[in-house]
């Protein structure tokens, strides 16, 4: 009799325990931008950034802060 009771007691057991919960799969994120500065001089990037005040670069950075990719891709820049 004791073993039938033990049985179902280890069968209860084993079928209260759950396999481990995968991890949950992380997102990747990637933004690509054609950023078409069109600036011929060398250094003319360099004082745009030190200026902070053209419009395509503040729009580029406001975007990059809220979206946070993982993956940034910068064209013609």
């Amino acid at each position: 009799m004791r073993c039938p009771v033990l049985i179902a007691i280890a069968l209860c057991c084993f079928a209260a325990c759950s396999p481990a919960a995968e991890p949950p799969a992380r997102q990747l994120r990637i933004a690509t931008f054609n950023a078409a500065m069109g600036l011929e001089q060398p250094g003319e990037l360099a004082a745009a950034l030190a200026r902070r005040d053209d419009p395509r670069l503040v729009q580029l950075a406001e975007v990059l802060q809220r979206v946070r990719p993982d993956i940034v891709l910068l064209n013609e820049f």
